[in-house]
């Protein structure tokens, strides 16, 4: 955090130096006639000068480029100056070499100053030659050129001059000192109030996810807690207030399909109250869901006549797969309110005890607690879970990438496009349900899922695109849980973020962050407690090695929670800042790789 603080105040720095070198050239310049002394030190200077602000565009032109540099020391109000992200440039760029250039900027400034003191000794000479007798003008000139190279010569001035010209020397030469592998790309401008608006989205998806907590916990009174497979990639429809969520309620009756039945897949879509009779009799469920739906659990099958490809034994990463179709909303039936009748596991025990049910059937709503309401459906991929063909249906990231770790070998890895897709859509995730029921602070990458698509070899097929949590819902009988105590994350700034800066290091890494740990980590934290946080830090500055140093300030800046927009999830100063330095970062990641062809 220190090299943070500092490089904020290398810019101001630079700008002071331009001032004062172009200060003390205008100074000595009305001057160099009046002896050849001050004409050479006047020639020198403007030396000086252009060698500082080449210098001092070459630093800044490692952020901006070589164009905006020049414009940016042409004029000193230009918005550049206050930019964030050059600051953020800085910090990576001069490392453990803040303090150097501070000091030598801050000294060039003050040797110029007093410079510029030195040279209002020559202004008290023609002052003082005002007031002499008369006389013609080339005797005045003459006697002004002997009392000024007088006074020059029992100055300070020669000493200051070559003490400017070693410290600009100086400064040279930290520039050509540092790393060129942290280049910085300006990533291009957000749209006006782009940001402001995806926060918007975010905050409408958290306030359903919340609502639909609670209904979830109100709509069966049989148990006091139910399990819950959610997945962390809700839908958001666009130009619409509906939010949709995939969720896998696990039953507790034990005669609907037996203890170790899988989850009933249902897709959730949460509105604002509207009367169901008011939806056209032609108007799509919950989709047409070509593009709000995302993703689905299930591998498609292959289409007729083509007979599946032989399954190889190695870690496969399933990407994005075509997503299922709802069919239309009936509007001639009323749905029951499965709140009102608190019976939620009994209607869904009924349904799957049918042979067929209609794909994507939409089998009741969950109440009004609020302004919003909840329609669900019944996913099709219910209907095509395996039955006791899948002893691990799924497993959590930290597994999956234990097994990678223990089977590295060449296309073995996890291919970078795919890490990079897993990384945004977990801080996705962190906008839209941090501070609710569905998310702890205390998530990583042993609570959060990926799915295994595959029956004959369940441990080499994973679907990196649809992370989800299992989760405790709760009734309104249920007991409070107890009150934490001390975590690992005491020392972090916001828990939320240092739990997604750790996941992200373990994707880059491709490995638990425990497997890198090492004893200066233990010895540092002095608590077995802390070890992760000490280990993290250690770890996050080697991080450019696997996904390139654009990654690994993303990665800085969850575990330092540094995006000056304080600490507070609930700030939306934070979810800007958090939307636009790691989201929309990732975002750009991901397409950079989309077009150089990295897929696998």
């Amino acid at each position: 955090m220190a090299e943070v603080g500092i490089a904020l105040g290398v810019l101001p720095l630079i700008i002071a130096g331009a001032q004062h070198y172009s200060k003390a050239e205008t100074v000595f310049c009305q001057y160099r006639h009046f002896t050849s002394e001050l004409s050479y030190l006047a020639t020198r200077l403007k030396v000086q000068r252009a060698i500082f602000k080449n210098a001092s565009k070459k630093l800044i032109s490692l952020c901006v480029g070589q164009e905006e540099a020049r414009i940016m020391l042409e004029d000193l109000e230009h918005p550049g100056w206050t930019d964030p992200a050059i600051d953020r440039a800085f910090s990576m760029q001069l490392q453990d070499s803040c303090d150097a250039f501070a000091d030598s900027l801050q000294t060039i400034s003050s040797r110029l100053t007093d410079l510029e003191k030195e040279c209002q000794k020559f202004e008290g000479v023609l002052h003082g030659s005002q007031s002499d007798g008369p006389g013609d003008a080339r005797s005045r000139a003459r006697l002004i050129a002997k009392k000024i190279k007088f006074v020059f010569r029992d100055s300070r001035t020669q000493l200051l001059f070559n003490s400017v010209r070693d410290l600009t020397e100086d400064f040279c030469a930290l520039i050509t000192q540092i790393d060129p592998s942290y280049t910085y790309e300006k990533p291009p401008l957000l749209p006006a109030g782009g940001d402001g608006r995806e926060v918007a989205k975010f905050g409408s998806i958290k306030n359903a996810a919340e609502n639909l907590y609670e209904a979830l916990g109100a709509a069966c009174t049989k148990h006091t807690e139910h399990q819950v497979h959610f997945s962390l990639q809700p839908s958001y429809i666009s130009s619409s207030p509906d939010v949709r969520f995939h969720i896998g309620f696990r039953q507790l009756l034990a005669r609907c399909v037996g203890n170790d039945a899988g989850p009933t897949w249902l897709t959730i879509e949460s509105r604002v109250s509207d009367p169901i009779m008011s939806v056209p009799k032609n108007k799509e469920g919950p989709t047409n869901l070509e593009k709000s739906l995302k993703r689905n659990k299930m591998s498609p099958s292959p289409p007729p006549g083509r007979p599946p490809k032989k399954r190889q034994k190695n870690v496969r990463f399933r990407s994005q797969t075509p997503p299922p179709i709802c069919q239309t909303l009936q509007p001639d039936t009323t749905l029951p309110n499965l709140c009102s009748h608190g019976n939620l596991c009994n209607q869904l025990s009924q349904l799957l005890s049918q042979s067929l049910l209609d794909q994507n059937r939409c089998i009741g709503l969950l109440g009004d607690l609020s302004n919003r309401t909840h329609l669900i459906y019944l996913d099709s991929r219910t209907q095509s879970l395996p039955k006791g063909t899948c002893t691990s249906p799924s497993s959590s990231l930290k597994d999956v990438l234990n097994m990678v770790g223990r089977a590295r070998k060449p296309f073995n890895s996890i291919p970078q496009l795919e890490r990079i897709r897993l990384a945004k859509q977990l801080a996705i995730a962190l906008l839209s349900f941090h501070s609710t029921s569905w998310l702890d602070s205390t998530w990583c990458s042993e609570n959060v899922f990926l799915y295994n698509t595959s029956n004959e070899n369940p441990q080499f097929s994973f679907k990196l695109d649809d992370p989800y949590v299992n989760v405790a819902i709760k009734g309104p009988c249920s007991p409070t849980p107890p009150t934490p105590g001390s975590t690992s994350r005491s020392f972090a700034p916001n828990p939320f973020l240092f739990g997604l800066g750790v996941m992200l290091l373990e994707i880059a890494f491709e490995t638990p962050l425990r497997s890198l740990q090492r004893s200066v980590d233990i010895e540092a934290s002095q608590d077995d407690r802390h070890t992760e946080f000490f280990t993290a830090k250690r770890v996050s500055k080697m991080a450019s090695r696997p996904l390139g140093i654009r990654y690994n300030r993303i990665v800085r800046s969850c575990l330092n929670c540094d995006f000056r927009g304080g600490d507070d999830l609930n700030e939306s100063a934070l979810q800007e800042a958090i939307y636009r330095d790691v989201i929309f970062e990732l975002d750009r990641l991901e397409e950079k790789l989309r077009r150089f062809n990295l897929e696998d």
